[in-house]
């Protein structure tokens, strides 16, 4: 809980401190460092460019794009009661909704009526700049090697393709709007991507997402109807099974989802939201321009 949270960060600051203690005497000004020397810089000058080659999208002054799969799965909660005849029976209780994970439904008490595929055809990952440049003044340029950039630790921002790259207004949300928002033009050829061509995947908005929707095989559909035919026929002595299945129902997060675009009835489905990590400052935390 909390007081574990509280251990860890406070580890995490003493390392940061021991580290920086043992490198301040090996660290020289940019201008008089050569190779091989520890420096530390601060630049707003910035280039940069990423991509996620499957789905045929970049941004431009971004040194990382992450790309967050989300699986429409569903998850069983079981509470144990206990009657006035002190008879004990279990209670199943199902709901759809979207996790970063994929759930197995193989041990669930209805697996066939709550089947989750394990598709999993373009998972979560994080696309490195291949090079960029940081303009550090009377220094120069700085060369940001790959596999610096993907060193990188900063914080991340979503991105979300509007039309003008206009950002969207909330009266209701009181916070700062930190996502960061590009022309939905910018999109034209994703049609032809991998993603795509060999998944159906296709921007759906909402928060700068991907949608690709998930159609069962004969056999799977096969085993379903037995699996429910079965349960339905025998049942399982001792136990009731009751469903809670709000298919509308989604965690709550920060990026708008109508409740009229839920995927009724699909098993599971994957969704891409992207998120770069701003480059406008080096030695610091990252803030986008």
């Amino acid at each position: 809980g909390i007081p574990v949270l509280l251990i860890m960060a406070e580890l995490s600051y003493r390392n940061l401190l021991e580290a920086f203690a043992e490198l301040e005497h090996t660290i020289v000004p940019l201008e008089e460092s050569s190779s091989g020397d520890a420096v530390h810089f601060q630049s707003a000058d910035v280039h940069a460019s990423v991509s996620d080659p499957d789905f045929g999208v970049g941004l431009v002054n971004a040194l990382q794009l992450k790309r967050n799969t989300e699986y429409c799965q569903w998850e069983e909660s079981r509470v144990t009661r206990t009657d006035s005849e002190n008879r004990t029976y279990t209670e199943y209780h199902y709901t759809k909704t979207w996790r970063s994970h994929r759930i197995f439904s193989g041990a669930f008490d209805q697996p066939a009526a709550h089947h989750n595929p394990q598709r999993d055809p373009l998972p979560s990952k994080v696309f490195p700049a291949a090079s960029a440049e940081a303009g550090v003044g009377s220094a120069g340029k700085v060369e940001l090697s790959q596999k610096l950039v993907a060193r990188l630790r900063a914080r991340w921002r979503s991105v979300d393709w509007t039309l003008g790259a206009l950002p969207k207004q909330y009266w209701w949300w009181p916070f700062e709007d930190k996502t960061r928002y590009e022309a939905i033009t910018d999109l034209a050829g994703v049609e032809k991507s991998y993603a795509a061509k060999g998944h159906l995947f296709t921007y759906v908005g909402q928060g700068g997402y991907f949608f690709s929707p998930y159609h069962s095989s004969v056999s799977s559909s096969l085993f379903k109807y037995f699996g429910q035919y079965v349960t339905s026929e025998f049942g399982t002595p001792c136990r009731t099974r009751r469903k809670s299945v709000p298919l509308a129902v989604f965690p709550t997060r920060r990026i708008s989802r109508p409740a009229s675009r839920a995927p009724t009835g699909l098993a599971s489905t994957t969704r891409r939201r992207t998120t770069s990590s701003a480059c406008s400052t080096l030695g610091g935390t990252p803030r986008s321009t």
